[in-house]
């Protein structure tokens, strides 16, 4: 166990330059340092096992764990709770060309509560893969999880609560994902922009206030429900390409789709029931 741990460069575990580690069962808590609890540093490998980290802050980046410049970390049945960065990820912060993976975790009320701060969850640097698979995720604040000019997938996970991604640029897939609606305020979801690539397969949005906006990016989505939404369930502008098939949009407050100079390209998807309060079921203007 680590905890109440204060360092002046990470309050928990510090594993050097292309070190490998393997940690089984470790709880971290209330550690405190530039990174919270755990850092990795350029190069190094870690798996770690039943973890839990809960209420570790970083001054700067990682409250929980910080992956280094080149470093890999893999993730089985972690437990991420109340962890907080004065600066980028809540949670987890990866440097360029880093990656993390995390399978069977959960994700609870994560922050990056700085004036400067951003993604409470995670957030991930430029030519970094992160893969999120089985998860529970909730909470993080806006911008929970974001991604700069990176390749990021989450695969079988539920979203409970407020915990809306970002992604600026790279890539984006979402493989049967489903949103709850019963805690989710007022974010928009997905928001992808400056020429991402988004992929949403299997994917079920109920009752999101507001589910996608795509902008100046290209967006496919396949067999998917986004239904009962208080607002737009999807929104493209700035040059935006989309294409659907076999998608339902049911009962959006706000209409389905809204695209402002943007194509849309639709097959075999069905709207039904979608409010016009402001914009039809599907309302194209300007198209390129």
């Amino acid at each position: 166990e680590f905890g109440d741990n204060d360092g002046a460069a990470v309050g928990g575990l510090w594993v050097g330059d292309d070190v490998a580690v393997r940690v089984y069962g470790a709880a971290f808590g209330d550690n405190e340092g530039q990174s919270g609890a755990v850092h990795l540093g350029a190069g190094a490998q870690a798996v770690l096992y039943d973890g839990l980290f809960s209420g570790n802050q970083a001054a700067a980046n990682g409250g929980a764990l910080s992956v280094g410049v080149g470093a890999s970390a893999t993730c089985l049945r972690c437990t991420w709770e109340n962890n907080g960065a004065d600066s980028l990820g809540g949670a987890v912060w990866v440097a360029a060309w880093g990656s993390f993976g995390d399978a069977e975790g959960a994700w609870m009320a994560n922050e990056a509560s700085g004036p400067d701060g951003r993604a409470g969850s995670l957030f991930a640097e430029a030519d970094t893969v992160v893969d999120i698979s089985d998860g529970t995720l909730s909470g993080g604040g806006v911008s929970a999880w974001s991604f700069d000019h990176s390749t990021a997938r989450f695969t079988d996970c539920v979203l409970d609560g407020s915990s809306p991604m970002v992604a600026d640029a790279g890539q984006l897939t979402l493989s049967r994902v489903a949103w709850l609606s019963a805690a989710w305020p007022d974010e928009t979801a997905v928001s992808v922009r400056d020429g991402a690539a988004l992929t949403v397969a299997g994917a079920n949005a109920l009752g999101l206030a507001g589910a996608f906006s795509i902008e100046a990016s290209t967006a496919t989505f396949a067999d998917c429900a986004l239904d009962y939404g208080a607002n737009t369930a999807i929104v493209a502008t700035d040059g935006a390409s989309l294409s659907l098939s076999d998608c339902t949009f049911t009962g959006n407050e706000g209409g389905g789709i809204w695209a402002q100079d943007s194509m849309v390209t639709l097959d075999n998807s069905v709207f039904l029931q979608n409010g016009v309060d402001t914009g039809s079921a599907l309302s194209v203007a300007a198209p390129l």
